[in-house]
């Protein structure tokens, strides 16, 4: 039986003021922790405890539509005038630093993530601070704009933010990616990951021989695409390619199951940045180059 859990009032209100600022950017934000975080110390899991249900600290907010830097500075600034949403604490991660203590500054951060991908923000450990519903006044900084086929959004390097897919699970906020895993199933699309679907999930897991956990990871996002089987321009109409066009980084009515130029140019992104052939067909050496996308 799942454990129940919940987010952070303050990390709800937080995720509201980003959507109305940058209502381009790539959501769902980071909460829960996977597997690997849940065998170690993280504000990912639901270790504070208010009543019987868990609570979630954490937020990894995904730099894809944002001013990254601006967000993650406004933040310790807010935290250094004494923000009790952030202060007994809390912190942020972004792009191998790590606010001080007391907020007044940065200094390296030295975890074998650098954060570059995402601003991580812990709240603080004090329920008058993690639950505090106020809202989030974040003015200033740039209008990032919107990710889109035609300017695809880099963040350095070449290299493509990673997509923000969750481990869907039965029991947790899956962000509304639960329909796709239905879709990909095969059962009906409510929106809710009930026994019916975690054992649908188990039965393809187990006949392309994945372990059954009924938990839809990596892994099991690239085995939806690969049920589609290789890939190129023209195909159209299996959810394995919607899966994939998230993958590539596209969303909402973008990932339409439309194999299209747009897709093709982007599958020749990846191939490139993986030294293969880039001739936009998603076969075996891509899907596994996409796991490290």
């Amino acid at each position: 039986m799942v454990a129940p859990w919940r987010n952070a009032y303050a990390s709800v209100a937080l995720a509201r003021a980003l959507d109305a600022k940058w209502p381009g950017r790539i959501r769902p934000d980071g909460n829960i922790g996977d597997a690997a975080h849940a065998t170690r110390n993280s504000d990912h899991n639901p270790w504070i405890k208010v009543g019987k249900v868990g609570v979630v600290r954490a937020k990894d907010v995904g730099v894809v539509g944002i001013d990254a830097a601006w967000l993650a500075e406004k933040l310790r600034q807010m935290g250094a005038a004494g923000d009790s949403r952030l202060i007994n604490g809390g912190y942020v991660i972004y792009n191998g630093r790590i606010t001080t203590q007391d907020w007044k500054g940065w200094k390296r951060y030295t975890g074998s993530n650098p954060h570059k991908h995402h601003v991580h923000v812990s709240f603080s450990q004090q329920k008058n601070g993690f639950d505090n519903k106020a809202e989030w006044f974040l003015d200033g900084g740039s209008a990032a704009p919107k990710p889109s086929n035609s300017q695809p959004v880099s963040t350095g390097g070449g290299k493509r933010a990673p997509s923000p897919l969750p481990l869907v699970r039965r029991g947790f906020d899956n962000g509304g990616y639960d329909f796709l895993v239905q879709e990909c199933v095969g059962v009906k699309q409510d929106g809710d990951i009930g026994e019916e679907t975690e054992k649908a999930i188990k039965r393809v897991q187990k006949g392309a021989g994945l372990g059954a956990d009924g938990l839809v990871g990596k892994w099991t996002w690239i085995l939806f695409v690969q049920r589609a089987g290789d890939l190129k321009q023209g195909a159209k109409g299996h959810s394995g390619i919607k899966v994939l066009q998230n993958l590539l980084g596209f969303r909402g009515a973008e990932c339409d199951g439309d194999f299209g130029p747009a897709t093709t140019e982007r599958v020749r992104e990846v191939q490139r940045w993986a030294g293969l052939t880039a001739d936009g067909v998603v076969g075996s050496d891509t899907r596994k180059a996409l796991t490290r996308w």
